[in-house]
């Protein structure tokens, strides 16, 4: 890498022996289980070298897939029989066969040969597609922006609550309070919103003090509680980073900014758990240490 040659390429077969020998054993698929892969990246933040990680094809793991007597391939075959339960017939100039088509699965549950802990060749969305990462060490690239790792929305949904199937008892509606009553002046909507009282809560007041010069708003604050509340308080960093509207490479500063705001004498209100880039928020504890009635 330290040469002149402006690209340098490199192949790790890291996946691919997994699948084939690793039924048994599972790991994280993480930057220090494959040395090699980690090596490499060491050397390229050394000489400031972009990293473009791509993968040849995807693949499928084994999860109780149902084996069917066919060749050449584990996802895919030659035979003359029709396409049959979870297989369709591809055919055309792209497909490089001696017959020009070939039937392939469009399920995970199919294979062909011997029971592996994963396969490829099929026409699964897992197969066809691949995975294209960009990475700068610590610089950016003329014309690029950087984004988070993308995740589909349901991943941060927070656990709906089941409606009961039968029908609740009829209430009586209650008589109508005339408003000039003194003893009830002031009920409707007195408790207001309890974000508003934490803004401007002496407690806050006190941390900001504290924490010395904090470049939080009160409106980023408040989209972030109100985003929290809204999913249960937990969200992943990348959502939450959408929410936002921040760029993924802010969002560490913001939390531990945050965390400055909100910890009260280091309990944990608000925690970053980086394993699995999940952000929490304890409400209960957060309205307790803030002094806010529910």
């Amino acid at each position: 890498l330290r040469s002149n040659r402006k690209v340098v390429g490199a192949v790790v077969n890291a996946v691919d022996d997994h699948l084939a020998k690793g039924e048994q054993v599972h790991f994280p698929w993480s930057v220090s289980h494959v040395p090699v892969l980690e090596n490499l990246l060491h050397v390229a933040r050394e000489c400031g070298r972009v990293v473009i990680v791509v993968s040849d094809h995807g693949h499928v793991f084994d999860q109780h897939s149902k084996y069917r007597a066919a060749e050449p391939g584990e996802r895919y075959r030659l035979d003359k029989d029709p396409p049959e339960e979870m297989e369709l017939r591809v055919k055309g100039s792209r497909v490089q066969t001696p017959v020009g088509w070939l039937i392939a699965p469009w399920r995970e549950g199919l294979r062909y040969g011997p029971k592996k802990n994963g396969y490829h060749g099929g026409l699964s969305p897992q197969e066809m597609l691949v995975p294209l990462a960009v990475l700068s060490p610590g610089f950016g690239i003329k014309g690029w922006q950087p984004v988070a790792g993308w995740e589909p929305e349901w991943w941060s949904q927070a656990v709906s609550v089941p409606i009961p199937l039968t029908p609740a008892p009829a209430v009586k509606k209650a008589k109508k309070v005339e408003a000039d009553l003194p003893l009830f002046m002031g009920t409707a909507g007195s408790a207001g919103d309890w974000k508003e009282k934490f803004l401007h809560s002496e407690v806050l007041e006190s941390q900001r003090k504290l924490a010395g010069r904090v470049p939080v708003a009160d409106a980023q604050l408040l989209d972030f509680l109100s985003a929290m509340e809204a999913q249960g308080g937990v969200l992943r960093a990348g959502a939450l980073a959408r929410r936002l509207s921040l760029p993924p490479v802010r969002v560490r500063g913001f939390l531990a900014t945050t965390q400055r705001l909100l910890n009260v004498e280091g309990y944990p209100v608000l925690s970053y758990d980086e394993p699995s880039d999940t952000v929490r928020l304890d409400l209960p504890l957060l309205k307790r240490q803030f002094e806010i009635e529910s």
